[in-house]
């Protein structure tokens, strides 16, 4: 067996996560993710509840409740680095919590900020497919994690290769930054942001998109929404896919996914647009159906641009700890790099 296959063997060895590093992993995600995905739910809904009121800023338990459990699902992503058990927890948790949410057994809870009936709460989550999204999102971030986690490894092992026939001729042998599967690092910032951006601007099209009559919202609440059959749910899936592409993308690069959701969607979303309606009085009105569907896809989006960043930090982590195990392992002390 040649040097390379041997020192491949190492570090994979090395590597593979043991039983005790994937219990604590898939444990942290199985306390906390379901809470967090159960709380984020509630406060969407909650914030829906006050936009469709007219008052798109005065649901701060649904604000804080965003943040926080944003928050939350960040640790529970960066505590996958060394075993992607967490995610795939997470992506369970999503997936049952989603069935609770789109079945009515999971609604707002009366504590919540603004009253909200049963068909309130429910329609909350199902024009939009919020809770589809977070599953995508959450198998997006997880398949990402695991493709990064692979090949890394090779990545690293061909680069220390090529520095130390480099450093046999006489060159230098200090490692520069892999490159993944692109020609150059900078050539896969660009291209992750590029394809990031143009599937974030169709999420934000087809979220607004969803909800076919929404002149019934101002009279009739959130469950006017779905009066008389207009519910669409082509624009609301395909907006779930394209943030779940967004997450797998994080697998190249993180900057994409993390400077495209947090320009176009986090920032407009979360604070410029509510704030422009609130100080101008364009609300959710009857006689202004476009104003109405931007301001309930906001809050909608604004707790999926967050969660979006939040749960790529999986694939960036992993990233930066398989690197460092396996120059670690191969005895290399010298010349590490990372990139977003």
């Amino acid at each position: 067996m040649s040097e390379t296959k041997v020192a491949q063997t190492g570090v994979r060895s090395i590597l593979r996560a043991t039983l005790s590093q994937h219990l604590r992993s898939a444990v942290f995600s199985a306390v906390f993710s379901p809470v967090a995905l159960i709380i984020m739910g509630f406060a969407v809904a909650d914030t829906q509840a006050a936009t469709a009121q007219g008052q798109p800023l005065s649901s701060s338990e649904g604000t804080v409740g965003i943040v926080i459990t944003t928050l939350l699902l960040a640790l529970v992503a960066a505590n996958s680095d060394e075993s992607s058990a967490g995610l795939a927890v997470t992506t369970v948790s999503a997936v049952i919590v989603g069935v609770g949410q789109l079945t009515g057994a999971l609604r707002a809870p009366l504590w919540m900020g603004i009253a909200m009936s049963e068909a309130d709460s429910l329609t909350s989550m199902r024009w939009s497919l919020y809770p589809i999204c977070v599953v995508f999102i959450c198998l997006g971030a997880t398949v990402a994690t695991i493709a990064t986690r692979r090949w890394t490894v090779h990545a690293t092992l061909r680069e220390l290769e090529q520095a130390n026939a480099e450093s046999s001729q006489g060159g230098s042998s200090r490692v520069r930054p892999f490159n993944g599967q692109f020609h150059n690092a900078r050539n896969r910032t660009w291209v992750a942001v590029f394809s990031c951006v143009a599937l974030i601007l169709g999420c934000i099209m087809m979220m607004v998109a969803a909800p076919d009559e929404s002149l019934r919202v101002a009279s009739q609440g959130l469950e006017g929404l779905m009066a008389e059959n207009t519910f669409r749910p082509v624009p609301a899936l395909t907006c779930a896919l394209c943030f779940g592409l967004v997450a797998w993308i994080s697998q190249w690069s993180t900057s994409g996914p993390i400077v495209a959701s947090s320009v176009l969607v986090v920032i407009p979303f979360s604070f410029l647009i509510p704030l422009w309606s609130s100080l101008t009085g364009a609300v959710v009105t009857p006689h202004s159906s476009v104003t109405t569907q931007i301001s309930l896809a906001a809050p909608v989006l604004s707790a999926l641009g967050l969660l979006l960043p939040a749960l790529v930090m999986g694939p960036l982590l992993t990233r930066r700890h398989v690197r460092a195990q396996v120059l670690r392992a191969t005895g290399h002390r010298h010349g590490f790099v990372d990139e977003m």
